[in-house]
């Protein structure tokens, strides 16, 4: 009987787990000093979680969640921000960043594309941030390759 018990436990455990994992797939960081503001107020810049991201020279520490989003919520007007692929869960090191002008209710997503044949060539991937109501890229230049059939990616 106990062993039915434990096994039972375990079988609802992994469930558990598996629909609380499902249900999160961004997490919400803030990227400003100071009191919270409505989220109406700030900016949002949409990041892969293993990357690293600076805004206004400040380190942000983003959560490790795979593949998925960090939405980091900032202060609207001029920013400075720099992004890095995390070399280790990328398998390469690249880096980007620029200054920009960032408005109050608007999401900004960095966004990563590389050709087809490699993954591993600098000149062969590209990184920027694209405002999302837009379209338009804020920082960073998007390749005309991009385009193409052979262009693979993620949005982050």
């Amino acid at each position: 009987m106990q062993m039915k018990v434990s096994v039972i436990f375990i079988i609802w455990a992994c469930l558990v787990s598996l629909l609380v994992s499902g249900c999160f797939d961004h997490a919400m960081v803030k990227g400003y000093a100071g009191p919270d503001m409505e989220v109406q107020e700030l900016a949002t810049i949409e990041i892969n979680g293993n990357c690293y991201l600076e805004v206004d020279g400040a380190a942000v520490e983003l959560p490790k969640l795979g593949l998925n989003d960090v939405h980091v919520q900032f202060r609207p007007g001029i920013r400075d921000i720099g992004w890095t692929l995390d070399p280790f869960f990328w398998g390469f090191d690249f880096s980007m960043g620029g200054t920009f002008k960032a408005e109050a209710g608007r999401t900004y997503k960095v966004q990563l594309r590389w050709l087809e044949k490699s993954l591993t060539e600098a000149e062969d991937h590209a990184t920027w941030l694209e405002d999302m109501e837009t379209k338009e890229v804020v920082v960073g230049r998007k390749p005309e390759w991009v385009d193409s059939k052979k262009s693979k990616g993620i949005s982050f």
